[in-house]
């Protein structure tokens, strides 16, 4: 069932039995039911279709026609997971209270004017960063809601009483940042009372050339960040050298029929888009090679450009015409036929 809602629920289940037997090769019977079809049972009398059991790999697979299935060993052909490449990706920071730990420019400047001393000052001011929310990341742009994150990491051994107009903020919120599993408080672990949830030893990966994503999307909203946000849980960050050729392979439409279409994990009904790094790592993108280079650096630019325009003119820059260039480069680098691009677009409609 992809998007038929069968129960009264938001999640998707799907649950597969297999059973081993000896003889002829097992074929799968099956029918996708999406959430526009009246009558299911009549539908799936109508659309069945028969599915060789050889091509449930132990990798992802899906259940579909063999055009969809000769699409996905064609891209597996091409590309490489992502999880080959040389890429790190994190989770974005989990405080276990953000009500404390992300504030407001006002109160950033209240935790700095209380500070005694210049240097008290200084070193508060450095440990305070300016923090993304999953909702804040667009595609290709970003827009900041003036929050800032209290960037007090177990991995950073920080002694809070160097820090006292900040010692002083944290220990307003009482009991409620204790680490001790007790209710009401966050969960137990073996950090300071003052310190985020988890330890965050990657803290500065946040301040390279990264790119950032909403983990759960309707639509791909990949965003290349070079102003050192930090990003909260709700995302996830990217780094290595030069990510603008990832960058525009991930937003466009090709890669994302691809991931929501194969790495069914990603996938959240008809409409919407998990983005979780298990998934994403399977996704498999073409590596730039001599033959391919001029088609890639085409890419690079027009994610240079969709950049600068949005940078200059905020999130409501028009870059469809360039998105629009980009998928064509993409279907390129995939060397996709008229035929097999058609099976995306009209799969995929107007993203």
């Amino acid at each position: 069932f992809s998007g038929y809602r069968v129960f009264a629920q938001t999640v998707d289940t799907c649950i597969v039995l297999f059973k081993k037997e000896k003889g002829e090769e097992n074929r799968v019977t099956f029918a996708v039911v999406n959430s526009d079809v009246q009558n299911p049972i009549e539908y799936v009398k109508e659309t069945w279709k028969l599915l060789p059991q050889k091509k449930l790999s132990s990798r992802t697979w899906i259940l579909a026609d063999e055009k969809i299935l000769a699409l996905k060993e064609k891209i597996e052909r091409i590309g490489k997971p992502l999880k080959e490449w040389d890429v790190k990706i994190y989770r974005g920071v989990l405080t276990g209270f953000n009500e404390a730990f992300i504030i407001d420019t006002e109160t950033r400047n209240k935790i700095l004017a209380n500070c005694k001393t210049k240097e008290e000052r200084k070193q508060t001011a450095e440990i305070i960063k300016p923090i993304l929310r999953g909702r804040d990341i667009k595609r290709y742009c970003y827009e900041w809601a003036g929050l800032w994150l209290i960037g007090t990491f177990p991995a950073l051994h920080l002694d809070i009483n160097n820090y006292p107009s900040l010692k002083k903020y944290l220990a307003s919120f009482g009991e409620r940042l204790y680490q001790d599993g007790k209710p009401g408080h966050r969960k137990k672990t073996n950090n300071a009372w003052f310190e985020t949830q988890d330890s965050i030893a990657y803290y500065h990966e946040f301040e390279k050339e990264k790119i950032v994503w909403q983990e759960i999307v309707r639509e791909p909203q990949f965003f290349l960040d070079n102003e050192k946000f930090f990003i909260e849980a709700t995302g996830f960050v990217m780094t290595r050298q030069d990510l603008h050729y990832i960058c525009g392979l991930l937003n466009s439409k090709p890669l994302a029929f691809f991931f929501k279409t194969f790495y069914a994990g990603g996938g959240l009904g008809e409409e919407g888009y998990r983005y979780k790094k298990a998934f994403l790592e399977q996704l498999p993108l073409p590596s730039i090679t001599s033959s391919n280079q001029p088609i890639a650096d085409q890419i690079i630019g027009l994610v240079e450009q969709i950049l600068h325009l949005n940078q200059t003119h905020g999130c409501s820059a028009d870059t469809f015409a360039l998105e629009t260039q980009i998928d064509q480069l993409v279907y390129k680098l995939y060397d996709l036929t008229p035929e097999e691009i058609e099976v995306i677009e009209k799969k995929r409609g107007g993203l």
